[in-house]
């Protein structure tokens, strides 16, 4: 990360990967601490709280150059970082990711260890940030932009997961207790879930679909916890 050593903001999803997270978490702190690296914590706590957490730290520090901001958790997390970074003007700040999710989809498209304590081996070990692409999104309705790193769907998926969240209660996410919503949102949402038309614009070219039912866009070749791999579509 260059020659002066930098400051990493840790902004920690404790709930991630169905609680494991918070034991990887233990074990990544002794770490730092032995290897006596500069850095703060932040727990996110409820859903969206990764997004204020690195909105607000991206308008102190649009200005300065020392610090790396460190996402620990699920791809969830990495995309909450990723977007409030961005929505406080930070997208300068590099922005490291420690996967301690149940999938970890970003992690394995991106050829990251997957193990938290060795993935932070070797976030230490950089010396300088590499570039990736990511996809934005913008809502036509009040033309919002959202970026992503992993996938963006729009139909029964999306349905599916809308309905899932808006169902649950507060405690429930926050400690994702979530299958069973989701089960139950999809069996809702499979006999609800109409069709739709679509158009396909990609270079240069564009092509019609009367009944689209379920559309994803994709940045990398895995999702849904790497057992959908799609390298070759």
């Amino acid at each position: 990360m260059g020659k002066t050593k930098p400051t990493f903001l840790m902004i920690v999803n404790q709930f991630a990967g169905a609680g494991q997270a918070q034991s990887n978490w233990q074990k990544i702190e002794v770490q730092l601490k032995e290897r006596k690296v500069n850095y703060e914590t932040k727990l996110t706590d409820h859903p969206g709280h990764g997004i204020q957490i690195a909105r607000d730290f991206a308008l102190r520090h649009k200005y300065d150059n020392e610090w790396v901001v460190v996402a620990v958790g699920g791809d969830g997390t990495l995309h909450e970082v990723l977007n409030g970074l961005h929505q406080g003007g930070g997208d300068h700040i590099p922005l490291g990711y420690i996967p301690a999710g149940s999938g970890n989809d970003f992690a394995r498209g991106v050829n990251l260890p997957t193990q938290p304590l060795v993935a932070m081996q070797k976030l230490l070990a950089v010396q300088k940030p590499t570039l990736l692409d990511v996809g934005v999104y913008q809502n036509r309705l009040d033309s919002h932009e959202t970026l992503f790193t992993n996938n963006v769907g729009i139909g029964f998926d999306a349905s599916v997961v809308h309905a899932a969240n808006a169902g649950q209660k507060d405690h429930l996410r926050k400690y994702h207790l979530q299958s069973s919503a989701y089960v139950s949102s999809l069996i809702k949402t499979f006999f609800k879930q109409k069709s739709f038309g679509l158009r396909v614009k990609a270079d240069q070219a564009s092509q019609q679909f009367n009944r689209a039912f379920l559309v994803t866009t994709t940045n990398i070749k895995y999702f849904g916890g790497g057992g959908a791999h799609h390298a070759d579509c």
